[in-house]
Formats: C-alpha cells, sequence, structure tokens
C-alpha cells in the first residue's frame, strides 16, 4: 500500500496489456506515453475498448511536453496529463481526485 493505494505495476507495455486481460478494473490507470513494446497512446485506446474499463480514469505521466502528445492523449481519451518532473503531493492530490469521482 502506498499512501492508501494498492499499486500494480507494470515495466513495460506487453504487461500493461496482460494487466488489462487478467486484473479486477482498477481505480485509476497512470501510465507512460513512451513504454516499451506498446505505448501509452496505444494503450489507451485498449482500455477505453476493454469491457467494463471504459471509464475507469487514466493519467498520463510522462515527460512528453509538447502541445501534439498532450493534445493527442487528451484525444485518446486520458483524463489528466502531468509532465516531469512533478510535484508529488500535486500528484497524489490529481490521482485521489479521480479514483473519488
Amino acid at each position: 500500500m502506498r499512501r492508501g493505494f494498492a499499486v500494480h505495476v507494470a515495466t513495460d507495455g506487453l504487461q500493461a496489456q496482460n494487466l488489462l486481460k487478467t486484473m479486477a478494473r482498477p481505480s485509476v490507470i497512470v501510465m507512460d506515453v513512451m513504454l516499451p513494446y506498446v505505448s501509452g497512446f496505444e494503450l489507451i485506446s485498449q482500455v477505453r475498448q476493454t469491457a467494463g474499463w471504459g471509464n475507469v480514469p487514466v493519467i498520463m505521466l510522462t515527460s512528453k511536453s509538447q502541445e501534439r502528445d498532450v493534445l493527442r492523449a487528451f484525444d485518446a481519451g486520458v483524463n489528466d496529463y502531468v509532465v516531469k518532473p512533478f510535484r508529488p503531493e500535486e500528484f497524489v492530490a490529481r490521482v485521489r481526485r479521480l479514483a473519488d469521482a
């Protein structure tokens, strides 16, 4: 448990795809844009198409700060976009806000 959250970690896009198939629907998903094997942009599309997961809040946490990346993420269906480096307490507040929604 971290800050009251049970955390499941996928170190690459393939592991994340496997979690989509095997774990129960989470309260919030936090992902990076740049992942080995499957990008965060591809994963958000898969999350939105997975039965029961379509409305799970998703936060992109990434170093990709160009406007085109931010717009692409929101167009793909993310709920929030946080650029690294970030403020930890602010990030936790964003996660809590979406988890409680």
